[in-house]
């Protein structure tokens, strides 16, 4: 037996109405991907379209804040939109890192970070609420920032090498005060090499360290030149040793630690850049990155963090994330010879 197929008889005007239908349903939806397309890509160019948050996860006057103040003030210049500063301080950063980190990913929140959130914080950590490159967008470096040891101006001490001799000597107990995590695994190094009998004791801020400092109730501080500066030139405190393997160019005078106590790989200093939460879009990322790049690179940018204790460091997003991983791998080796162990 034969089986045909029994086509039905079409109706010629039905047949027109539905690729008429058809046309015009693939038209509609054309035109609708083309503009919710083009609402993208013009979302990214128009960028931005309302104030940006750069948050600062330590707190007020600490040298993170100075420079996102300063980064701040030239691009609410250059995009006609309000760049607010926002101090999120406590737990060393990680509560500033982790709300960015949860942030949407549109450019309108970010992080002014340091080695002590994205290199250092993962070794001092058992458990970090955010992954230091996974869970970020690098955007730009901004500057490095030499630390160096503190001591108040009226102790018997000039070098580092004299507080090694006072602390041994001395028949109070001696104290070390820091705000970050260099701090901490500075003065852990230190008493590491030593053999010092020293109690640590951590602060939210450089400035409440400077403040006790000043007090009498800590022996020495680590902090940077940007915080330090102006009690320096007041003499109310003395750097003994700037913690670079090298002496820096910003205080050519003054000893590095290698040198004073013959440490020759003791080489701490910080680093500050700005980060987006993971996937912020390309064109913001460059648009970023271009003009926070134009700004270090001026003169008057460059002597600007010059007076306050900082070398301009600029890079590409990309050089910042290999550099970031790189801060990650040495921070684990100076973690572990301190002999820090994770909280």
């Amino acid at each position: 037996m034969t089986f045909k197929l029994v086509h039905k008889s079409k109706n010629p005007a039905t047949s027109i109405d539905r690729r008429r239908f058809l046309l015009k349903a693939t038209a509609t939806v054309g035109g609708a991907y083309l503009v919710l397309n083009g609402t993208q890509a013009s979302s990214s160019e128009a960028w931005p379209l309302k104030p940006v948050r750069i948050v600062v996860p330590l707190g007020p006057g600490s040298a993170s804040d100075i420079h996102a103040r300063m980064v701040a003030e030239e691009l609410q210049s250059v995009y006609k939109q309000p760049f607010i500063v926002e101090n999120k301080a406590g737990a060393s950063g990680i509560l500033g890192a982790e709300f960015v980190a949860r942030s949407a990913p549109d450019g309108y929140t970010l992080l002014q970070t340091s080695n002590t959130v994205s290199s250092i914080n993962p070794f001092l950590f058992n458990k970090l609420p955010y992954h230091p490159i996974k869970d970020f967008t690098p955007i730009a470096r901004l500057s490095f920032m030499p630390f160096v040891f503190l001591v108040r101006a009226d102790l018997p001490v000039r070098n580092l090498s004299e507080l090694v001799a006072y602390a041994r000597s001395s028949k109070q107990y001696v104290s070390y005060g820091y705000a970050n995590a260099t701090g901490q695994v500075a003065g852990a190094m230190l008493i590491a090499r030593t053999g010092l009998d020293c109690v640590s004791i951590p602060y939210k801020g450089t400035p409440a360290a400077m403040t006790d400092l000043l007090a009498g109730q800590i022996t020495f501080m680590t902090g940077d030149f940007a915080s330090a500066r102006s009690f320096i030139e007041s003499n109310k405190v003395r750097p003994i040793a700037v913690l670079t393997r090298q002496r820096s160019s910003l205080a050519p005078a003054l000893p590095s630690v290698a040198e004073s106590i013959g440490a020759q790989d003791f080489d701490l200093q910080t680093w500050l850049g700005v980060l987006g939460p993971a996937n912020v879009p390309p064109a913001i990322v460059q648009s970023l990155n271009t003009r926070i790049n134009a700004f270090l690179s001026r003169k008057e940018t460059i002597d600007r963090l010059a007076s306050i204790g900082a070398e301009m460091a600029s890079a590409t997003p990309q050089e910042l994330g290999s550099y970031m991983q790189q801060q990650l791998d040495i921070s684990r080796e100076k973690v572990k010879e301190a002999g820090i162990k994770p909280d």
